[in-house]
């Protein structure tokens, strides 16, 4: 028994490491897979917006603001969930794409420097980036900008899956490791349990005892009833009434004292109960004995008792 505890000790020690190690490498994972994802989304982001930028300037040194138009709802439909190009103060293009939801500031205070792209603070589902625009004189003057705010949602569903798919895995390996924890604790509880039933005190013991009195051989466990080798089919209350006064064989039970014992749960026994009780349980026993109403004698004003010739001083057997 010392030993199986000591061992359902360790191997809850070891299952709780193996889980503890288990979920910090599971966090490590995601948070590095993450970052992962958000490099990736910035380096494809940082470069589609050099290659729009330098479209960009072509079409508005031509003039060509449909070719703009046609870009920018490209990227829409692929990448951006909003473009815009501003120069100086006027706004050359801004498309927003249907049903995005956040809103975002249109002409956001930048500090902008030649050829550098500036990060905007946006809603957390987006990357807003800044390209600045120079003027074609050859002076390196910024004289607007390039704005594309590109959608995060695909990479959070990533890391977003990811996560999920950790998570099924680790409770996975959790039940996988506990299992054989939880079946050993089951085995020292069920051995526990038969030990402290074992040394139970006789006192206690004796309800479950089978009960001998006279003919009479009642087993409380089973619920069966025998005379003389005979076995008889009892009613539940017949069962209560006749195991109670065959306790004390030749005691008298009141009428009072039986509804107590027999109807404890009932506040609307009474006497004509207990008698009915009586009838049918002699009636039961009179299948397979002489005299039923002898062993069950009725004590005339007093209440009924175990008729038994020799009162036994041990009235149980083990």
């Amino acid at each position: 028994m010392k030993r199986r505890r000591a061992l359902l000790s360790l191997l809850s020690i070891l299952g709780l490491v193996a889980l503890g190690v288990v979920a910090f490498f599971s966090v490590s994972h995601i948070l590095q897979y993450r970052a992962e994802v958000e490099g990736r989304l910035q380096r494809q982001s940082f470069d589609t917006l050099f290659t729009f930028g330098k479209l960009t300037r072509t079409a508005l040194i031509r003039g060509d603001v449909e070719s703009l138009q046609a870009m920018a709802s490209l990227m829409i439909d692929s990448k951006a969930v909003c473009v815009q190009i501003v120069v100086g103060e006027r706004e050359v293009l801004a498309i927003t794409r249907e049903g995005f939801g956040s809103s975002l500031e249109l002409f956001p205070l930048l500090r902008l420097e030649a050829d550098r792209i500036v990060t905007i603070e946006s809603p957390s589902e987006v990357l807003d980036l800044a390209l600045p625009i120079e003027s074609a004189d050859g002076q390196q003057r910024i004289v607007g900008f390039i704005r594309i705010a590109f959608d995060g949602v695909p990479s959070a569903r990533l890391v977003r899956n990811r996560k999920l798919l950790l998570i099924g895995a680790n409770l996975a390996f959790a039940l996988a490791l506990l299992a054989p924890v939880g079946w050993l604790a089951k085995r020292q509880h069920v051995c526990v349990s038969r030990r402290m039933g074992d040394t139970l005190h006789p006192k206690d013991r004796s309800q479950e005892e089978v009960l001998v009195a006279g003919p009479l051989r009642i087993d409380p466990g089973t619920k069966q009833v025998w005379i003389d080798g005979c076995h008889v089919k009892l009613t539940p209350k017949q069962f209560a009434l006749l195991s109670h006064i065959a306790q004390c064989p030749n005691r008298v039970f009141s009428d009072r004292e039986l509804v107590e014992a027999v109807w404890a749960t009932s506040s609307y026994a009474t006497s004509a109960d207990v008698k009915q009780c009586v009838y049918t349980l002699r009636k039961r026993l009179a299948e397979v004995c002489d005299n039923p109403t002898e062993l069950i004698a009725n004590v005339q004003g007093f209440g009924y008792r175990l008729s038994i010739p020799v009162l036994e001083s041990d009235l149980t057997e083990s």
